[in-house]
């Protein structure tokens, strides 16, 4: 699959993986998967990908910070249903919402479950962790 993904994303002039230094966040490198992530075929392959650990996992969520890890969400949320592990997704946002609900987790998760917390880029991995805290 890796493979398979690679040479689509290469072709599709997708893959963006720089090596910068990014002074704020301190990392060597910052890889951009947001084309990827919204492109039909490379996202079928990222899901199929994810859904295959969740359920190796045994997890029963899968999130990430709001609008970032979003469409993937939604994309492994309704395949899980087509493979019979239906997984339930949620959102994190980055403050709670002023207004409504006044939520910043959108989704029902349930108290010592298992998720898994995906994002669409990665640099320092500094909000994944400010989602999973």
């Amino acid at each position: 699959m890796r493979v398979e993904l690679s040479s689509i994303a290469n072709t599709r002039n997708q893959l963006s993986l720089m090596h910068i230094y990014i002074v704020e966040t301190k990392s060597n490198f910052y890889f951009d998967g947001r084309l990827l992530s919204l492109d039909p075929i490379c996202s079928n392959f990222i899901t199929d990908w994810i859904l295959s650990n969740a359920m190796e996992q045994k997890v029963d969520f899968i999130g990430g910070p709001a609008v970032a890890a979003v469409p993937l969400i939604g994309s492994t949320v309704f395949h899980s249903f087509s493979k019979d592990y239906p997984l339930t997704g949620f959102f994190i946002r980055s403050d709670k919402k002023d207004h409504g609900l006044q939520k910043q987790i959108e989704g029902k998760l349930v108290e010592n479950s298992s998720a898994i917390v995906i994002d669409d880029t990665v640099s320092t991995g500094g909000s994944l962790l400010e989602s999973l805290n």
